[in-house]
């Protein structure tokens, strides 16, 4: 879920779909524990998966007050950084 991007996200589509394709992950860099996006554990993890009409209006509503527009915006930021969330955030 955290390596969401707003092009993951297809609310025209009909059924609406989520497309996972990356995950985060927690590396050590310089002695810091820092979030990357990376791979998914295995390749069946990557997969499509139909949203309910009812979630969509809601994440509608999310992209539009918390995600910025640019398709390789993360859908869930830190409140600090606006970057992938860790333990550290």
């Amino acid at each position: 879920m955290l390596g969401l991007q707003h092009r993951d996200i297809e609310l025209d589509a009909s059924p609406a779909l989520l497309h996972v394709r990356r995950s985060a992950k927690e590396v050590s860099e310089n002695g810091h524990k820092v979030s990357i996006l990376g791979e998914t554990k295995t390749p069946n993890s990557k997969r499509d998966i139909e949203v309910p009409a009812p979630l969509a209006g809601k994440i509608r509503e999310h992209l539009a007050t918390y995600v910025d527009k640019k398709p390789t915006a993360l859908l869930f930021t830190g409140v600090r950084t606006r970057g992938t969330i860790g333990d550290y955030d």
